[in-house]
């Protein structure tokens, strides 16, 4: 994989602990994340979770969290009230 030396440190770092690790690789659309685990792991993973899961709409009910449409990333929405309170 060419100009992924960094991404395979890390994932190697996390290989090595003597405890399970929890990994997520993320970032832009259509740059080899997906490509980049399932070579560097070659399938020898307990669970692999690809695009948005369905458990964003329980972060918007239950914690008021959403997507922000420009940058792709999660915020917490916040009222008026807790602005100024």
């Amino acid at each position: 994989m060419i100009g992924r030396k960094l991404e395979q440190e890390l994932l190697q770092e996390a290989v090595e602990k003597d405890r399970a690790q929890f990994v997520a690789v993320y970032g832009r659309r259509r740059v080899g994340k997906t490509f980049l685990v399932n070579e560097f792991f070659q399938n020898k993973y307990a669970f692999k979770h690809t695009a948005v899961s369905p458990v964003i709409s329980v972060l918007v009910t239950t914690y008021g969290v959403e997507r922000n449409e420009y940058s792709g990333r999660f915020q917490r929405v916040v009222t008026l009230e807790e602005l100024f309170c």
